[in-house]
């Protein structure tokens, strides 16, 4: 559990990082999204239109994440 915690938690390991969360929450939901498209709606399935969203997904957070290590520092 304690890796858990200092995944989404700052470098004191106690404040919840929100950003950190978000990129989690939006992952979660992206993939869910995809499922429900390709499974339940039946249609095709586009590997590099799904890659470039979802290449799109962790540039945001990476990029989030990279910013705010700067701006700590």
């Amino acid at each position: 559990m304690s890796f858990v915690k200092n995944l989404f938690t700052e470098a004191d390991g106690v404040t919840w990082d929100l950003g950190r969360l978000q990129w989690f929450v939006g992952t979660v939901v992206y993939f869910g999204l995809s499922g429900y498209v390709y499974v339940f709606k039946a249609q095709a399935f586009d590997p590099v239109a799904w890659g470039a969203g979802f290449a799109a997904v962790l540039a945001a957070g990476g990029g989030m994440v990279w910013m705010k290590s700067k701006e700590a520092a």
